[in-house]
Parts: C-alpha cells; sequence; structure tokens
C-alpha cells in the first residue's frame, strides 16, 4: 500500500471514529431527554429572569439520522464500494433524414 493510500485509509479511520462518537452522544442525549418530560424551566427574580429551554427530540433525531448516513459513506469508502467511476455516452441512430440523438 503506498503511503499516499495509507494516509487516506487512516484519514477515512480516524474520521469514522469521531462520527461514531458522536453518534453515541447523541443517542445518549436522546435517551437522556425521552426520559425528561420537561421542556422549559424559569427562574424569575426581582432583578432578573432566566429562561432555560431544552433541546427538541426531532432535532436530535435528525443529527442521528445525519451521522448514520455519514458513517454509512464512510464505510462504504473504506470498503470500496458504491460508484467509483461512471462514464455515460449517447448512442446516435440514423433514421433516414437525419441523425438522433
Amino acid at each position: 500500500m503506498s503511503s499516499c493510500n495509507s494516509n487516506r485509509y487512516t484519514r477515512l479511520v480516524n474520521r469514522l471514529r469521531q462520527k461514531e462518537a458522536s453518534l453515541e452522544l447523541a443517542y445518549e442525549m436522546y435517551d437522556k431527554l425521552l426520559a425528561q418530560d420537561t421542556l422549559e424551566y424559569r427562574f424569575e427574580t426581582n432583578e432578573g429572569a432566566q429562561r432555560v429551554e431544552r433541546r427538541k427530540l426531532a432535532n436530535i433525531l435528525k443529527n442521528i439520522s445525519v451521522l448514520e448516513a455519514e458513517i454509512d459513506h464512510l464505510y462504504g469508502r473504506l470498503c470500496g464500494t458504491g460508484i467509483v467511476k461512471m462514464n455515460m455516452r449517447r448512442k446516435s441512430y440514423n433514421y433516414g433524414n437525419g441523425v438522433i440523438s
């Protein structure tokens, strides 16, 4: 394996590990938020007010699906599957009067 290919392979493996770690954190966050039933906290005093709103489950699910798609893509690149190269050529047919592509 050439140094260029080995560098590319290690870079892809490192990126895959980072994405898998992020996916694990996203699943943990989703499980924690699923157990809670409070959406918002408010704390008001005479001097001011503070409000905290938790993340929405739909946004976390969207992040999880994006991370899973990115991980699948990286596995495909590591295994060499998917579209590597594709050439498309149009065939010309001669129908008497002219050429139709």
